[in-house]
């Protein structure tokens, strides 16, 4: 099946997070053990050091590596630029005295050729001063290397790299671009040595880069004798960025998400004129810290997908404006990545779509639309990625899509909702029924690797969607598109919510709390979070409450937006044994400082138009599959 196909294509974090983070502690915890872990004191055991995800933003992923001067043991003085092959250039580092990189020297000597035959030769940097000459000839021909060596302790390239350890390696694209940095695989550490590898992180990353495809783990630790202590690219490189250098790249990471023809965005930012031509809107929204629309506290995560900027690309975007945008050398620019023209998730296995095109006025308000589509499986399905596609994304606030089989209580939804049906004792029912949404800044959702979630056969399709007039007439036509798994899964994804709709906002309130809690009836792993509120919401906070009193905020959203509804997924989903409290707050403005209020001189409850207000913690979390 081609859901097979997808799946060796997608190796991403939750490789890694599922079989190094999750696997164990699943086995042990959901098969009775759950007590036995609680009730042992903590050991600390031997110390073991292994290749694990590390941030991406901080690991320089995405950023030019300056053509420097490099100088190879042969004498051999060229540019680094001289060096590229056809698609790129692999930098490894090396130490003829570091256990762990003499265990990967064989291996890099194997991968030289079918590298260099790919377009990406291979080129090995020493920085340890107590390496001699002597010792490094012999490690060359011992190891049969045939790359490109460089030894200096202070050399161009290191100082530009800031290589942490000596069994690292750099991927770089034809344009000199970081796209991975990190452990070749993870058969080694320090303190142990598996029989083999599981994750084969530099392998992956080339056949991603041969693809020109995004790749799923761009950075991680790679265990080794240690050279500097932090795992980050030098601040800027480049004494004056430019548009090609540095300021293209950081743009394609943050905003090329929906700035591009036929996106979510209002306009393409894709050329040096398109982004000139829109500047001061550029200072506008990052001086307000608008764009990129992420929202989640620094302090939370660390999530997959975060598109938020640190304080040094946002002042470096900033003085980049400030001294007049300059345009740098073309032949610097980065080298776009193919995008999908419809799906993100790849083609498909089954297509969903409104029965007919809604029509869309240029001006009013707009009530929800709902229907019903069958599904009309015979058997349960598993599904692995998810998206929805309005064909008229400029005007379409957002879509949530529940399930009715037959058992939860989605059919309340039908039409013109009454909104008092949906009593206290059927909403977490009701909840528990989500299946996916679409908002700006959320269109499409992949399940990690292993993981599905479950399609019960015969289920309905219940879509609520949120239209806004935007000033054009247009009509929409919204799909739902499914990926389905090949089986049932080892692991499988289920939605919950800690909610409540027993709440009355009072008139002219500017901070008001809201709480709910939902409590785990069984040990499982948190995946991701999606707060939900309507136009007064104006922050919202998850907190994890443990069982014997250790309790850590894991979300906090500052600065929420209606407008805005990402999905937090975390980079590693984190564990919680059964009794674990999902303690949720939001915080609404009803006030005239909010002019997103209709009428702030009015109390307002729970209800489903955003006139009202709802205040939902979902979050999607995974259990070991039955």
């Amino acid at each position: 099946m081609k859901n097979g196909r997808r799946h060796s294509e997608r190796l991403d974090a939750w490789p890694l997070s599922i079989h190094l983070t999750i696997a164990f502690a699943i086995t042990v915890s959901l098969a009775g053990g759950c007590s036995r872990q609680l009730e042992t004191p903590e050991l600390p055991g031997p110390f073991r050091d292994r290749a694990r995800l590390i941030d991406a933003k901080q690991a320089g992923i995405g950023r030019l590596v300056p053509n420097v001067e490099v100088v190879d043991i042969k004498g051999r003085t060229t540019r680094l630029a001289d060096r590229l092959g056809s698609n790129g250039l692999l930098i490894a580092m090396m130490d003829t005295e570091c256990p762990v990189s003499r265990k990967y020297a064989p291996r890099l000597a194997t991968m030289e050729r079918p590298f260099a035959q790919q377009g990406i030769p291979m080129l090995y940097l020493n920085c340890s001063s107590y390496n001699t000459p002597q010792s490094i000839v012999a490690a060359v021909r011992t190891h049969g290397l045939t790359g490109d060596y460089v030894h200096a302790t202070n050399a161009a390239l290191a100082r530009a790299l800031q290589p942490s350890t000596t069994a690292e390696v750099f991927l770089l694209d034809s344009a000199r671009t970081l796209v991975y940095r990190g452990a070749v695989d993870d058969q080694h550490g320090i303190g142990f040595t598996k029989p083999a590898p599981e994750h084969l992180f530099l392998r992956d990353a080339i056949e991603a880069l041969l693809a020109n495809r995004p790749l799923s783990v761009a950075a991680t630790a790679a265990p080794g004798c240690v050279l500097k202590n932090q795992q980050t690219l030098a601040g800027n490189v480049f004494s004056s960025p430019t548009y090609y250098n540095e300021i293209s790249r950081l743009i394609m990471k943050r905003c090329h998400i929906c700035h591009y023809p036929g996106g979510e965005a209002p306009f393409a930012l894709e050329s040096y004129e398109q982004v000139a031509g829109r500047l001061p809107m550029v200072r506008y929204v990052l001086e307000n810290r608008i764009m990129p629309p992420w929202f989640a506290s620094p302090d939370s995560g660390p999530w997959r997908d975060d598109r938020s900027l640190t304080e040094d690309e946002r002042n470096m975007l900033l003085s980049w404006i400030d001294a007049g945008a300059p345009d740098g050398d073309p032949r610097d620019a980065p080298i776009v990545p193919l995008r999908p023209r419809e799906w993100r998730i790849g083609t498909p296995d089954v297509e969903y779509a409104l029965s007919e095109p809604q029509a869309i006025p240029a001006e009013g308000v707009l009530p929800y639309v709902f229907e019903f589509i069958s599904t009309d499986f015979k058997r349960d399905m598993w599904i692995q990625a998810m998206q929805i596609r309005p064909t008229a994304p400029e005007s379409v606030h957002h879509v949530l899509i529940f399930l009715d089989d037959g058992e939860n209580p989605s059919f309340t939804l039908r039409g013109a909702i009454d909104t008092t049906s949906l009593g206290r004792s059927r909403l977490p029912r009701a909840l528990d029924s989500y299946l996916t949404a679409f908002a700006q800044g959320q269109n499409h959702i992949e399940f990690p690797e292993g993981t599905a979630k479950r399609l019960p056969k015969g289920a309905t399709l219940v879509f609520q969607i949120h239209y806004v007039a935007n000033g054009t007439a247009t009509n929409d036509q919204t799909r739902l598109g499914i990926a389905f798994a090949d089986g049932p899964p080892d692991v499988r994804v289920e939605t919950s919510a800690a909610a409540t709709r027993d709440f009355v906002i009072p008139a002219g309130a500017d901070n008001y709390a809201v709480h709910a809690v939902h409590k785990l009836k069984q040990s499982v792993h948190l995946l991701a979070f999606f707060p939900h509120m309507h136009y007064r919401g104006k922050a919202f906070s998850y907190n994890i409450d443990f069982p014997g009193g250790h309790s850590t905020n894991i979300l906090m959203v500052p600065r929420y937006d209606f407008y805005w509804q990402p999905r937090y997924e975390l980079q590693t989903p984190l564990f919680c044994p059964r009794g674990t409290r999902i303690d949720v707050t939001g915080w609404f403005d009803n006030s005239t400082n909010n002019p997103a209020v209709p009428n702030p001189h009015r109390e307002v409850r729970f209800g489903l138009q955003s006139t009202n207000e709802m205040m939902i913690g979902y979050f999607d979390w995974l259990t070991k599959a039955e």
